[in-house]
């Protein structure tokens, strides 16, 4: 039987990356544990893994290739420039070697997924998937050190591709999602409390790690990796049995509001610019859940043409 609580936290990390992603006038509350989303999206990934490898690289690289004619389409008509404006070969390499997408920098999460199910093949042709297990705390350490503890010494020449990749997180959450489900029955014997105190032990270290960085940038804390791990053994010991709208939403359209939300930022950061400054004041507090809104709207306008399914 389904455990729909999975799905719920699916929907519920699509809603944290838009939190990481749209400006709020609580963004500093709220980034220490909206860091946990990508991770926890790679580890459910792992955790479902059961081959299929090929179905799921044609798949993706349709979604990928479909994603970045949309945001270069997007990009040139608002006349927008990405963050990360590298010269065309600088650009190339940062996106074959580093999953850098130069027309949407959330896209980073489909080419990390290509290389992580492509690694998945050697993986499994040369039955290295044990050994592959040991390399997880080498690979998170370095994705930390490249990531929100290397900023401080590389100032102003820090790019954020270098511990966001396939390498340093895709990966190394990936296989411990794998991990999980491998030794599910053993790791649910412990009471679901614990894992929840976990969930609020690492996300309280969390918020103390971003007050001694400051602020700097990057994808993972070290409680991050703790934070994901509680909250998906949190999760899966949840066993929710009916499905519900948040489930059906997370179960369904927890990518497609990842791929579209960053379409809606960027309409909507225009039209807000150009309001009265009490909107805008009211933007900076509403706006993950009119950016959710929107997503969901433009979903389902996609679903009537048929470009969505579903």
């Amino acid at each position: 039987m389904r455990n729909h609580s999975i799905d719920i936290l699916r929907l519920v990390c699509a809603f944290l990356v838009i939190l990481l992603h749209v400006g709020t006038a609580y963004y500093s509350y709220t980034e220490p544990i909206a860091r946990s989303a990508v991770p926890l999206f790679f580890m459910l990934s792992g955790y479902f893994y059961s081959g299929g490898v090929k179905k799921n690289l044609r798949k993706t690289s349709w979604i990928l290739v479909a994603g970045s004619l949309l945001y270069a389409t997007v990009n040139y008509i608002l006349d927008i420039e990405e963050v990360d404006n590298f010269p065309l070969l600088k650009s190339i390499v940062a996106f074959v070697l580093f999953n850098n997408n130069p027309f949407a920098y959330h896209l980073w999460y489909l080419a990390a997924y290509i290389y992580v199910l492509a690694g998945m093949i050697f993986i499994e042709r040369y039955s290295l998937l044990r050994i592959s297990y040991w390399a997880i705390p080498l690979l998170l350490v370095m994705g930390i050190l490249l990531g929100k503890y290397i900023e401080s010494v590389l100032d102003n020449t820090y790019y954020s591709f270098l511990s966001r990749n396939f390498l340093f997180l895709g990966i190394p959450f990936f296989l411990t999602g794998h991990y999980i489900k491998q030794h599910k029955e053993k790791l649910l014997q412990q009471s679901s409390k614990i894992y929840l105190g976990g969930v609020a032990l690492f996300a309280s270290l969390s918020y103390a790690e971003s007050g001694w960085l400051g602020g700097a940038e990057g994808d993972l804390y070290i409680s991050t990796v703790f934070l994901s791990i509680c909250a998906l053994l949190f999760t899966l010991s949840c066993h929710v049995k009916q499905e519900g709208i948040m489930s059906r939403i997370g179960r369904k359209y927890s990518l497609h509001i990842y791929i579209l939300h960053l379409f809606n930022i960027k309409l909507l950061s225009i039209f807000v610019s150009r309001m009265p400054d009490a909107w805008q004041v009211f933007y900076t507090f509403a706006s993950p859940v009119v950016i959710l809104l929107a997503t969901w709207c433009l979903i389902q306008l996609l679903r009537t043409f048929k470009l969505i399914k579903g």
